[in-house]
């Protein structure tokens, strides 16, 4: 939505002044900024719009004789191939702040390609003609109008399905009031005092690759731990091997995207010792070391436990002849160390645990969490697949696991397609957001055992709404009752 100032100064067609200070967060004249282009259109003489194109910044320059732009306009025409007749032209100045008029190749997933491609009739493929590789799409690197306000005051834009860092950024930026520019102490961010004189209170960069912007100009500089006297080094910054151990999400600058979990609380019910008189790992440590690089779509013919390896029924029991993660009824105590409940009794449910989130984000946006019990309940020597122990009409259709609703934002709610599914969306709040935030609460789901010899596990999907990516970590057989 246009703020007040902008909104007046279209209403009122002003001139504007812009090295007055209110008006330094435009950034200057046209031309004074490297994503500043011209837009041309060229009609006939009865208004018939004949071309669309991008000038030549070699035919245009800018002018202080007359406060504007000098436009070669006989020279643009020509070199689109106009080269006699009369034509009507118009020229629009734009800014980029987000996207391009320019068009990028992108794979089936959404992921740019600049490198050598080819065309086979209608379509485009990556690679020599030689050695095909995959199919390439052409896609504009814009954003897409979603909705227009009733006012015509807002518009609401969204991304497309385009993979690459800075379209992503450039997204996030547009709906900042703010920006943040940080010397870190290192390269071309590097700030220090001018001068001798310990009471100097001009700055500057080190060299001149980075600059105070015309932005800049009415914002404020704030110099923290100005009175440090000690300075202690902080810890490592986390990376891939540290997923799944923390009690919160990580929001990291490592480019790590992975879903993760634990079991949180143990509500009701007694957590045992499994058989190697022990209580089993809640941060579920080895198991997702093990299953963290195996999909449901995978057929498992060995599972690689640190420096052992592990071969189907030799440590993982599955049923019947499937070997899939969804196959997988039981993982043996000694290798894996899963959690034991007391499951109580019929009359009260039994156990209630939590599990949370405590996967790695690449940033503090929105995130869809959605949840799936898999597994199997053991009768005597038979395994059956785990049901759901109420319908959607809150009917007891007799089986041993129910996803509790909890007055809790931050908890899954049933789906309404699968009862054995949760999900939930957390978003940031503005005053939670933070640039220097590396960590925040994750999404729940809260799960109530009917009955004992259950051997489930949980199916964490992570989608980033903005970033068009998702993530998902199914560890199969995590929690038996007994």
């Amino acid at each position: 939505m246009l703020n007040n100032i902008d909104r007046e100064l279209l209403l009122t067609n002003k001139d504007l002044d812009y090295t007055s200070k209110d008006n330094q967060y435009l950034g200057g004249f046209f031309g004074s900024d490297s994503t500043d282009y011209v837009e041309l259109y060229i009609y006939d003489v009865n208004d018939n719009l004949l071309e669309t194109a991008i000038v030549d910044p070699e035919d245009y320059y800018l002018t202080t004789e007359k406060g504007g732009v000098k436009l070669n306009t006989g020279t643009i025409l020509r070199k689109l191939g106009y080269d006699r007749g009369k034509f009507k032209v118009t020229y629009n100045f734009f800014r980029k702040l987000g996207g391009s008029y320019e068009t990028v190749l992108v794979n089936d997933e959404g992921q740019v390609y600049d490198g050598d491609f080819h065309i086979v009739g209608n379509k485009i493929f990556s690679g020599p003609v030689s050695n095909p590789g995959e199919e390439l799409f052409v896609k504009e690197y814009k954003y897409l109008t979603h909705e227009i306000s009733p006012s015509r005051t807002e518009v609401r834009i969204i991304p497309q399905n385009i993979r690459d860092e800075k379209y992503v950024r450039d997204f996030f930026k547009l709906a900042a009031r703010t920006r943040k520019v940080r010397s870190d102490g290192s390269g071309d961010s590097f700030i220090q005092f001018v001068g001798q004189n310990p009471l100097s209170k001009k700055i500057e960069f080190v060299n001149n690759t980075s600059v105070f912007e015309d932005q800049m100009v009415g914002g404020s500089i704030r110099i923290p731990n100005v009175f440090v006297s000690d300075i202690i080094v902080p810890p490592t910054p986390l990376t891939g091997d540290d997923i799944g151990t923390k009690s919160f999400e990580v929001i990291n600058e490592q480019d790590i995207f992975q879903a993760s979990f634990f079991l949180e609380d143990i509500l009701s019910g007694t957590e045992k010792q499994n058989n190697l008189g022990v209580f089993g790992d809640k941060k579920f440590a080895i198991i997702y070391q093990a299953f963290k690089s195996i999909t449901d779509a995978d057929n498992i013919s060995e599972i690689q436990v640190g420096s052992e390896t592990i071969l189907p029924n030799n440590g993982v029991n599955f049923v019947g002849n499937g070997r899939t993660l969804n196959d997988i009824r039981n993982l043996s105590d000694r290798k894996f160390n899963p959690i034991y409940l007391d499951w109580g009794n019929s009359d009260s449910g039994g156990a209630v645990i939590d599990f949370a989130s405590n996967s790695f984000l690449r940033a503090d946006v929105a995130v869809t969490y959605t949840w799936d019990i898999t597994g199997y309940d053991q009768d005597g020597d038979n395994f059956n697949r785990l049901q759901p122990k109420f319908d959607f009409q809150n009917n007891d259709i007799g089986g041993n696991i129910e996803i509790v609703d909890v007055d809790d934002e931050s908890y899954a709610s049933v789906s309404s397609s699968n009862p054995l599914r949760g999900s939930v969306t957390i978003t940031p709040s503005s005053e939670q957001q933070d640039e220097d935030r590396t960590e925040r609460q994750g999404g729940k789901i809260r799960i109530k055992l009917w009955g004992k010899g259950l051997h489930f596990g949980i199916r964490l999907t992570i989608d980033e709404n903005i970033g068009n990516d998702s993530s998902t970590l199914h560890l199969p057989a995590i929690v038996e009752t007994h």
